[in-house]
């Protein structure tokens, strides 16, 4: 028998590989920029070096951090074209390509829909909403994710809203006939760059919503950041907090499977540091390569957290106790083929935190004055 197409689990595990390989590589090619920077060092030598480094370390290192996620993207692409194709034709079963693993959020939200739906208007009320820092922060701690799989950017808008509202408040704005939202994108040569995206007052039927089920601030963050990627086609299924993280603050964010102490948490959140952290898969959700991709986990997660998703670190507790909010919403719901209700919030042991988290990314305060 002859064998046409890809393997579609082996090319959407491989699209993680090569993002978790890129993460990797940012954050090194980060910590060299940083000792290169502040090394004391002046005069003709010390420049040489600098833009020796510039030209064949830092510039090269950026473009290959970029063809890995882009092949990754790409992998991850062919995989979810040519499951829909074998769907279509009725050659082949579902192979879940599109659920791999890694922190690239969850594939069964809540009312989990097959595309963003139609247009919704947004109410003038919103208009104002994005100029009060408090109604963000509000619309933060109430987000409810929608039909699509994009927890990995709702949980990093989420973060950043309830840490700092402020910056969330002076890069979204209303004027024209049209909501305004400010995103970072990294330069052809690794530089940070402002990206003014214009958004109609409209968002997707099947997209965020308050717990009342009204469109809200983030509504309207979320609706800019599908723009900002292409369409919502290219955040419905799934992503990664390090890029929504530097998208909407323009800084670097560090992600690790190296989960820091209770003590470490609670610091960078009283610093102003947002923390976001990604779950692990179950069993037999990590695809071909399962064994190898997460053999740093200490178990399956359990079933009262949803399995491959992000969650935003929003406290630690006097006696250690870890406070996580899940972008399902404060009531929760149900993961897919799963009978049991993921809570809207968790409040774990540090042992309990260690067990469910895979990694966690952090991005330091965008606004630090504030």
């Amino acid at each position: 028998m002859t064998f046409l197409g890809a393997d579609t689990e082996a090319l959407a595990a491989w699209s993680v590989t090569a993002e978790r390989a890129r993460t990797r590589l940012s954050a090194l090619l980060t910590g060299l920029d940083a000792a290169v920077d502040s090394a004391n060092w002046t005069g003709p030598d010390a420049r040489a070096f600098r833009a020796d480094y510039e030209a064949r370390i830092r510039r090269a290192g950026a473009e290959t951090a970029e063809r890995l996620a882009n092949l990754g993207r790409r992998a991850a692409d062919e995989a979810r074209e040519q499951d829909a194709a074998s769907a279509v034709d009725g050659s082949s079963e579902d192979s879940g390509a599109s659920g791999a693993p890694g922190d690239a959020g969850d594939m069964s939200s809540p009312g989990r829909t097959d595309d963003s739906g139609a247009p919704q208007p947004v109410p003038e009320q919103i208009q104002h909403d994005v100029d009060d820092p408090a109604a963000i922060a509000r619309d933060a701690a109430d987000v409810t994710q929608g039909g699509m799989g994009d927890c990995y950017f709702l949980a990093s808008a989420a973060a950043v809203a309830q840490t700092n509202p402020d910056f969330i408040e002076k890069n979204v704005w209303f004027s024209d006939g049209k909501y305004h939202v400010r995103f970072y994108e990294k330069g052809f040569w690794g530089n940070t760059e402002e990206k003014v995206v214009d958004v109609d007052p409209q968002v997707a039927e099947h997209g965020a919503r308050r717990s009342d089920g009204s469109i809200s601030t983030m509504s309207v963050y979320e609706t800019a950041y599908a723009q900002q990627q292409g369409g919502y086609d290219r955040i419905e299924d799934g992503g990664h907090a390090q890029d929504a993280l530097f998208t909407i603050t323009g800084k670097e964010p560090t992600t690790t499977d190296e989960e820091p102490s209770v003590d470490e948490l609670r610091q960078d959140l009283k610093d102003g540091k947002v923390v976001v952290a990604d779950t692990g898969p179950r069993d037999g959700e990590g695809g071909i390569f399962d064994s190898e991709s997460w053999d740093d986990k200490d178990g399956p997660v359990p079933r009262d957290t949803v399995s491959t998703h992000q969650y935003v670190v929003t406290g630690v507790t006097d006696d250690g106790h870890v406070e996580l909010q899940n972008p399902w919403g404060p009531d929760g719901g149900y993961q897919e083929g799963d009978s049991v209700k993921k809570p809207g919030t968790l409040l774990l042991t540090e042992d309990e935190y260690r067990e469910r988290f895979q990694n966690v990314t952090v991005a330091e305060d965008p606004d630090p004055e504030h």
